[in-house]
């Protein structure tokens, strides 16, 4: 009997990272169920039409954004209970699929463990080496490395990280972004700027929670706002700080264009026509690196090794740092690389085929 797999997706970024897998699963006739935890709403029936999915099989627990310490206690509550409640449906799951290392990525790891279920954890190994920078994720990757049965390291560094962990385990040599931004870059757009502009997005924790380095951020795009247009990519979590703090307002009034959160597709169209990123997300320094677009880490680290060789630095709250990136990448062009052939989604599909 050839049992499902279980893919369980919580978030906007996990989803992004997981379509092209989903996708690589169809084609080569892999049984699944797409599984929402509901930590994310916004966007995602977007996304699954823009990668050509179907609606999620299961949700979990759905009631709204988590946008709020409460909120986020009161899903994870919730969703535990819930699937424990419809347990039956995944009485012959050959494994939860999990990604990452966001709150849906613990989860599902330990449900998994509490229904007696593999657990199959994609873009493993990655590691900043510091518990609390950034926190939580950190300790999530630790943690889910400790239940996973078959890990998918996405590069060598990371695959080389999961020595001393008891698991099956892939180098796919490169993370599976690489095949949605390829699914992306070919859906045609002839659109272009008549203005150079850069691009802004921000949600880690550690940047919304801590009042200082979110004040040093916010004033660095005020300050930097003259020299070149800033196209703000708002995240919920975002959106609701900068309007609970009256920073939305003071952006606009310097000229910065806060725009919400859009499909993937769209996404990248904004990252191709601009001049450079500044960002606090590990999947937006992976995707610059891929596709040589300029980019500035809005942080003190990162736990990945992508493109900090060529192109991408790390900003570790300098003022000089930021405002020479944004000085220097916005009054040149640049070059859109080749993407490499290699397919990890394929390669993740074709392992767990087999493994069925």
């Amino acid at each position: 009997m050839v049992n499902t797999y279980h893919f369980i997706i919580g978030t906007k970024a996990q989803l992004v990272k997981m379509a092209p897998v989903i996708r690589a699963f169809t084609e080569q006739n892999v049984p699944y169920k797409l599984v929402f935890t509901g930590q994310h709403q916004e966007t995602m029936d977007e996304l699954l039409t823009s990668f050509g999915l179907s609606a999620p099989d299961i949700i979990i627990y759905n009631v709204g954004e988590r946008d709020s310490t409460f909120k986020l206690l009161h899903w994870l509550v919730y969703s535990t209970r819930s699937i424990f409640k419809t347990k039956r449906l995944y009485k012959t799951s050959a494994g939860f699929i999990v990604h990452g290392d966001t709150l849906s990525t613990l989860m599902g790891a330990v449900w998994a463990k509490l229904l007696k279920v593999k657990v199959i954890h994609i873009e493993a190994g990655l590691r900043s080496f510091n518990m609390f920078k950034p926190f939580p994720e950190e300790i999530v990757r630790l943690i889910v490395s400790k239940l996973t049965n078959i890990s998918f390291a996405p590069n060598k560094w990371s695959f080389d990280n999961l020595k001393r962990v008891k698991s099956e385990k892939y180098n796919t040599q490169y993370n599976t972004i690489i095949d949605s931004l390829r699914y992306a870059l070919n859906v045609k757009d002839n659109t272009t700027s008549t203005e150079p502009y850069l691009v802004v997005s921000m949600h880690r924790v550690e940047n919304i929670m801590s009042s200082e380095k979110f004040e040093f951020l916010m004033n660095q795009l005020i300050n930097n706002a003259s020299t070149v247009k800033l196209k703000f990519v708002l995240h919920p979590v975002t959106k609701k700080k900068l309007l609970s703090t009256g920073w939305d307002k003071r952006l606009i009034d310097s000229g910065v264009e806060c725009i919400n959160r859009m499909s993937y597709v769209d996404f990248v169209k904004l990252l191709v026509n601009s001049r450079g990123l500044l960002t606090d997300g590990g999947s937006n320094q992976e995707e610059a690196a891929l596709m040589g677009l300029p980019c500035i880490i809005l942080r003190a680290e990162t736990e990945r090794t992508e493109g900090l060789d060529s192109g991408i630095t790390i900003a570790h709250y300098s003022e000089e740092a930021i405002s020479n990136f944004i000085e220097t990448v916005s009054a040149q062009s640049w070059e859109l690389k080749t993407l490499p052939e290699h397919s990890p989604s394929q390669q993740i599909a074709k392992t767990l085929k087999q493994a069925n």
